[in-house]
C-alpha cells in the first residue's frame, strides 16, 4: 500500500510538473523518497525502542542473578 501511494504521488507530480516550468521530476524523485524514509522511520523507531527495553531488562535479571551469587 505504501508503494502504491508513493507511485500515486509521483503520478501526480508528473501531471503537475508537465504544466509547471522549472519543476523537475527528478527533485521530486527525492522528495518521494524522503517523505517515505521518514514514514518508514516515525514506524520503526518505537518498535526498536521497545525491543532494546526488553533486551535491557533482561540484562538487568541476569545481572542481578550474578550478583546475588
Amino acid at each position: 500500500p505504501l508503494l502504491a501511494l508513493a507511485l500515486l504521488i509521483q503520478l501526480a507530480f508528473a501531471i503537475v510538473a508537465r504544466t509547471t516550468p522549472g519543476l523537475d521530476m527528478f527533485s521530486v524523485g527525492l522528495g518521494v523518497a524522503a517523505l517515505g524514509l521518514t514514514a518508514a522511520w516515525v514506524w520503526a523507531v518505537p518498535l526498536v525502542a521497545h525491543g532494546v527495553g526488553l533486551g535491557l531488562e533482561q540484562l538487568a535479571g541476569w545481572i542481578g542473578r550474578l550478583a546475588s551469587r
